[in-house]
C-alpha cells in the first residue's frame, strides 16, 4: 500500500520560506509554540509562523 506524502507548510504575510535549508544565518532557530514553525527570510531566522499540514 503506498504511504501518503505529508507537506510541512507555512503560511506568513512576509516574503519567506519555511525550509531549514535556506537558513545561513549563524544565529539559532527560534523556539516556536506548538503549531507553529521558524520561517527563513532572507537567508537567515524569521518569525514563528503557522504551520499547516497537507496531505497527498
Amino acid at each position: 500500500m503506498p504511504r501518503a506524502r505529508v507537506e510541512t507548510l507555512a503560511t506568513s504575510s512576509t516574503e519567506g520560506n519555511c525550509n531549514v535549508d535556506d537558513a545561513l544565518c549563524n544565529t539559532p532557530a527560534p523556539v516556536c509554540p506548538e503549531g507553529y514553525l521558524p520561517s527563513v527570510i532572507d537567508h537567515c531566522w524569521g518569525p514563528c509562523v503557522l504551520e499547516r499540514r497537507r496531505v497527498s
